[in-house]
């Protein structure tokens, strides 16, 4: 019953809302004078209101179904159902295969859900759609210390520093881990 149900919502999203999300999501022109501001703003609230609207920017779609699929995902995820948020998230990157935002979404259940490789794939498309995701760097350097490869970790913090100095939680952990990982100068 439940895999009827997946696959009717599916057609269903398929045969009337076939339109990949666009003029919005990564793609929104409006992205590259917040990405400037946010590097160049030294003030902590500004800071945090142009990254609000840097993610709100991402998560718009111009397509109902995607938007619905996107919500029962998210409600699901925060019931802890998370084989049930899967599924619309799946159903997510199935029928937007370009919306950034889908792809970290499940990349970040995924994590939750302990199956690292998966979720490493995941980011792997995110940062190819959207080589300015941050939260997607970041994620992707969290898994990496969880594989115990602080190197690796630590490049990726750099990019998610890189394209928002502001992440602080970030900008201590390469701080802290930047003597052990590359040595100290002497």
């Amino acid at each position: 019953m439940g895999s009827m149900k997946h696959c009717l919502v599916y057609v269903c999203a398929l045969i009337l809302f076939c339109v990949s999300p666009s003029g919005a999501d990564q793609t929104d022109p409006d992205l590259d004078d917040l990405f400037d501001d946010l590097a160049t703003t030294s003030d902590g609230r500004t800071a945090e209101t142009i990254q609000d609207r840097i993610q709100d920017i991402w998560r718009e779609t111009e397509s109902d179904s995607i938007d619905l699929l996107m919500n029962r995902a998210i409600v699901a995820q925060g019931e802890g159902d998370y084989e049930t948020a899967l599924i619309h998230f799946d159903d997510v990157v199935d029928l937007a295969p370009n919306y950034a935002e889908g792809w970290n979404r499940r990349a970040t259940l995924l994590y939750v859900m302990e199956r690292y490789d998966e979720s490493v794939r995941d980011i792997e498309r995110v940062v190819a759609l959207e080589p300015r995701h941050f939260g997607a760097w970041a994620g992707l350097g969290k898994i990496f210390l969880e594989y115990g490869n602080e190197q690796k970790a630590l490049d990726a913090f750099r990019k998610a520093l890189a394209v928002n100095p502001h992440l602080t939680d970030i900008a201590e952990l390469v701080e802290k881990m930047s003597p052990d990982v590359e040595g100290r100068g002497i």
